[in-house]
């Protein structure tokens, strides 16, 4: 599954040149295939920021701090995430050659079905980032922060062996509902290393509408990039199957509207500005139309609702960081 994907690179085949690399210049492939750091970077080490400097705001800190912790814990939501990536490779390998095989045009050329990456390449790719991980996250300290991420960490290692109930495995519903808490429980560690710096933050509705709403464009993102008219439909299980695509083109669209009420308020309290929430609106509201222009007019070129979701999640966590930044002034320490 494509969990943590959030922008494809060039959907041409690897070429030869590529898959005769050594191994560091397989991985080199895969990254840029699967997970491009050009774009995934930014966007999940914003993520975690995001959910720090909000809290801030909101808690009342002013200016607000770039703590080392949470310098580290940002960056560990990238690993993270790239984690995900790789666990669920291996427990996509087979039915990702079966689609291949089918002829599913998403999964032909795969890194790991062409064979431009190797799993024992995921393996050593697996025990790198677990040692980065491990080495950024000990030092972060108890009560708070390392607890929550060898948390965060025993939460991924039995998402890559709970898939293999069959239930679950054969299920689209289910599969949603055990994996697509993770990114949530990300933020639950964020505001961990939060109190490790601050003290525990007040939980009330607008930390926890905070976190929500950081949250739900990921389950926008997860449901927008498995939805496709009738006659593109394969072996490959998507929402549009499940639910039928009329309701499932609705679904990314509610979750962006629940995104943007969970967060407009609490924005508001913490005195960010116009121009931030202004543009969270319109991304935003690119979505629904997006969504409800496929839903009343179908076609293949509409069924791409994933790119204006992208969009959207952009900004929600690149306008926090940038627009708290700005406002509130950031000292490092």
């Amino acid at each position: 599954m494509e969990r943590t994907t959030l922008w494809l690179m060039s959907s041409s085949a690897p070429s030869v040149e590529d898959t005769r690399g050594g191994r560091v210049r397989r991985i080199h492939v895969y990254l840029n295939r699967m997970f491009p750091p050009a774009a995934t970077l930014p966007y999940l080490v914003a993520y975690g920021l995001a959910a720090d400097f909000g809290l801030q705001a909101i808690m009342g800190r002013r200016p607000l701090q770039l703590t080392w912790r949470a310098a580290a814990a940002a960056l560990s939501i990238f690993l993270l995430g790239l984690l995900m990536r790789v666990l669920d490779e291996f427990k996509d390998a087979d039915a990702d050659r079966a689609l291949a095989e089918a002829g599913d045009p998403r999964y032909l050329d795969r890194p790991t079905v062409t064979g431009a990456v190797t799993l024992d390449d995921l393996r050593l790719l697996r025990r790198a980032l677990v040692l980065a991980l491990l080495a950024l996250n000990l030092p972060l300290g108890f009560p708070y922060a390392t607890p929550a991420f060898l948390a965060m960490l025993a939460l991924l290692w039995l998402s890559s062996r709970w898939f293999f109930w069959p239930a679950i495995s054969r299920h689209l519903l289910l599969a949603f509902a055990t994996h697509n808490p993770i990114p949530l429980a990300m933020l639950v560690y964020i505001a961990a290393v939060y109190a490790q710096d601050f003290g525990p933050p007040k939980v009330d509705g607008r930390t926890i509408a905070l976190l929500l709403g950081l949250w739900l464009p990921w389950t926008a993102w997860e449901t927008s990039r498995k939805i496709r008219v009738p006659a593109d439909e394969t072996a490959y299980e998507t929402y549009s199957k499940v639910l039928g695509w009329r309701a499932a083109a609705l679904v990314p669209a509610a979750c962006v509207l629940a995104s943007l009420a969970l967060l407009t308020p609490v924005l508001r309290s913490a005195g960010l500005g116009g121009i931030p929430l202004a543009l969270l609106f319109t991304s935003g509201a690119l979505v629904v139309l997006t969504c409800l222009r496929f839903r009343f007019k179908p076609s293949r070129e509409r069924a791409r609702l994933r790119p204006f979701v992208d969009v959207y999640g952009t900004t929600v966590n690149l306008g926090i960081v940038i627009g708290l930044a700005l406002q509130e002034g950031v000292l490092l320490g």
